[in-house]
């Protein structure tokens, strides 16, 4: 990931919207189908993100 891309381009993002953390998570299969798990943070669907850093 390091080599082929900027570290400016990275992003904070919290623990409640990363769906790559669910893996560290006991969700149930309902929790995870009613999660982000498939469509990723809502932030991602906005046409310009708020990058505050």
């Amino acid at each position: 990931i390091r080599e082929t891309t900027d570290p400016r381009q990275w992003y904070y993002i919290n623990t409640g919207e990363n769906p790559a953390d669910y893996a560290s998570r006991d969700l149930t299969i309902e929790e995870l189908i009613n999660s982000n798990w498939l469509t990723g943070p809502r932030f991602l669907w906005k046409k310009e993100i708020d990058a505050k850093r």
